[in-house]
């Protein structure tokens, strides 16, 4: 889907405005976004919120993306997230065509393990839960820059990044609970994804 916003609108965060134009498949990079928007929440350093509700729109000239949270859903938006808070994981969401395999997958070291292992999206999400990709529950993410492309193959492939709820310092412990709960029910649906190729 496509429109013609302007990073000159008050109401979007600049940093919901992506980039595309160091990718050779801009199109793929934007399917690949829209297809787990209902399973990944995104974060805005630039206004401290986790928006857990919003659509992707590829710009007329293709050469970005814009995340537009649903401004009605107020209870979709978590707010006075520091950036303290929101550190990388190290794991990606790419398409299985990398590793000669239909759907995506997960690369991502577990726990023991030193080197990373690839799996299937839907085992990667009971991975996850289970803690075996981190110490404490794994609260994924995306933010600015997450959105990457293997250069060589052209592939987009999504880079996860973590809330770590103690670092949470102007939320109480009731508000961190919140936070990880609205997280984890898009895992659920992440882990429903539509597995066809994009």
């Amino acid at each position: 889907m496509s429109l013609n916003p302007t990073l000159n609108n008050p109401s979007i965060a600049r940093d919901l405005f992506w980039s595309l134009r160091r990718h050779k498949a801009p199109e793929r990079a934007c399917r690949l976004m829209t297809r787990v928007r209902h399973g990944l929440a995104v974060y805005s350093r630039t206004v401290e919120k986790i928006y857990t509700k919003y659509s992707v729109y590829q710009t007329n000239a293709q050469q970005s993306i814009v995340i537009l949270p649903d401004f009605n859903a107020y209870h979709d938006m978590i707010h006075h997230i520091s950036h303290e808070a929101i550190e990388p994981t190290g794991i990606r969401i790419i398409l299985g065509e990398a590793i000669g395999k239909p759907g995506l997958w997960v690369m991502g070291k577990l726990q023991g393990r030193k080197s990373a292992s690839a799996l299937p999206l839907p085992l990667a999400v009971k991975a996850m839960r289970m803690g075996a990709y981190s110490e404490g529950r794994l609260l994924p993410i995306l933010q600015y820059g997450d959105l990457r492309e293997m250069t060589r193959m052209q592939l987009p492939y999504l880079h996860l990044h973590r809330v770590r709820l103690e670092r949470l310092s102007r939320l109480s412990q009731f508000d961190r609970d919140m936070v990880a709960k609205a997280i984890e029910r898009r895992l659920d649906k992440l882990a429903q994804v539509n597995q066809d190729n994009l």
